[in-house]
């Protein structure tokens, strides 16, 4: 990229940071965002989309509606526009469940932004948000947090948990919300923590049906479910069906319900083909390659656990079905559609031939 178009990226990049996110100007946000926006580290309870990243916008502006930054500095390396800034405000609206406190607040952000054709098209981010919320006051500080912890293993009776401790002499309604993170053990009133609608049942035939270039599931839990941490779906895998050599930079995890499907390991000493069968579970890690077809003459199912950039993956190919149906396209072509979209999600496919079934 020359020097000018880095400068002309560069610009996009402030332009958006100072008018649409400092400003709220969301005419500016329309014009710069491209329609097929990517967010690679969207926040939680945000689709990673351009309606995700409007909808971030205008929680941000709602909760400091004086939002603005500081850019420190900013660097191109081709399309993709890093920048390192401060965001500064004051909390005026609910912000992460915290009710508005008057403070002023800062936190610092890092930025990676793809700029396509004058259109922002990719970001990748992460954002101080310990330190904001310490500010808010909805975090105690390291050192309170550790005397508090001292002082209830202190009061604890030998082999009584202080979780139980805390919560003994709470009235009936408060003892109700008890949270436990790791080492740090803490109650919460029940009155701090929004309860929503609570708990719900999936029944066994009910969730959205992805059924695009020969390939079919159910959608039983998505995204927009559990706060965008994971989506679950439940696939029958015919005789032969399958899914070629791929990778991608998320793990995933695979539950045999019934029948017996094969997944392929790829590692530095070789290929080895792997059974898996009801009530057993196969582990996808980061950037492992793998495969998997059901190669016997019995339907097979599974469950399939993943994350959400996961989930998008599947819901570009489908708005792109919608756009430009896939029905009576070859399965070479198709292929090399979904391949090509798939790298837009970290996602990578191989050229590979089916299996034979195994007799």
């Amino acid at each position: 990229m020359s020097n000018d178009a880095s400068s002309e990226a560069k610009a996009v990049i402030r332009r958006n940071t100072e008018e649409a996110q400092g400003k709220g100007n969301f005419d500016v946000f329309e014009e710069l965002f491209a329609d097929d926006f990517i967010d690679h580290t969207p926040q939680p309870g945000m689709t990673p989309d351009k309606p995700g990243a409007r909808r971030l916008y205008k929680a941000l502006r709602t909760a400091f509606p004086d939002l603005h930054a500081v850019i420190h500095w900013q660097t191109a390396d081709g399309e993709v526009v890093t920048t390192f800034k401060t965001y500064h405000g004051t909390h005026q609206g609910t912000f992460l469940g915290v009710a508005p406190t008057g403070r002023k607040i800062h936190f610092e952000a890092v930025d990676a932004m793809r700029v396509h054709e004058g259109k922002i098209t990719e970001h990748w981010g992460a954002a101080n948000l310990f330190s904001l919320m310490q500010q808010l006051g909805a975090l105690a500080s390291a050192d309170r947090t550790e005397r508090q912890r001292s002082a209830a293993d202190a009061a604890a009776p030998h082999g009584v948990s202080p979780i139980f401790l805390v919560a003994a002499g709470l009235p009936s309604a408060k003892r109700r919300r008890i949270l436990s993170t790791g080492g740090l053990k803490m109650s919460n009133d029940l009155r701090q923590i929004p309860l929503g609608s609570g708990l719900r049942k999936v029944e066994r035939d009910e969730g959205e049906i992805f059924n695009v270039a020969g390939v079919r599931f159910r959608w039983k839990v998505k995204g927009e479910n559990t706060g965008y941490a994971f989506s679950i779906y439940e696939q029958e895998l015919e005789p032969g069906e399958g899914v070629p050599l791929h990778g991608h930079s998320y793990g995933e995890v695979f539950y045999a319900l019934s029948g017996e499907i094969d997944f392929l390991r790829v590692t530095d000493e070789g290929e080895e083909w792997i059974t898996c069968t009801g009530g057993e579970t196969i582990i996808i890690p980061i950037n492992a390659l793998h495969a998997f077809y059901n190669r016997t003459e019995k339907p097979a199912r599974l469950l399939n656990i993943s994350t959400q950039l996961h989930q998008a993956f599947f819901d570009a190919v489908e708005a792109t079905d919608r756009a430009d149906p896939f029905v009576g396209t070859p399965q070479p072509q198709a292929m090399a559609r979904i391949s090509e979209l798939a790298r837009r999600f970290d996602m990578h496919f191989f050229p590979f031939s089916p299996p034979a079934l195994r007799r």
